[in-house]
């Protein structure tokens, strides 16, 4: 995935190049506009593939912190305990922690 969004960028940079060339009124017209229709193509390519690979990165994070999180079997078989703060005497916040 990497591999193809790197690329991509390149050959945005390649068309890009061919393109700020082509000014020169004396160079063939089709080229150019192949270039600059290369240069959308890619971009969009580029920009599709980003989103897909920091999206699969994000589920991958999501996921990460599923398993992390105890889930009611954790509890019934004791690897988890409950750590509770006070203040006054009055329970004002509980925490549940794995046990190692």
């Amino acid at each position: 995935m990497i591999v193809t969004i790197i690329l991509s960028i390149l050959l945005i940079l390649i068309c890009g190049i061919r393109v700020i060339d082509a000014i020169d009124s004396k160079r063939d017209k089709p080229l150019d506009f192949v270039c600059i229709v290369g240069i959308i193509l890619f971009s969009i390519l580029s920009g599709v593939l980003v989103t897909i690979h920091v999206g699969n990165n994000l589920s991958e994070l999501k996921e990460e912190v599923e398993k992390t999180k105890p889930t009611a079997i954790d509890v019934y078989k004791g690897k988890t305990s409950l750590s509770v703060v006070y203040e006054d005497s009055v329970a004002v916040d509980s925490t549940v922690i794995f046990k190692d």
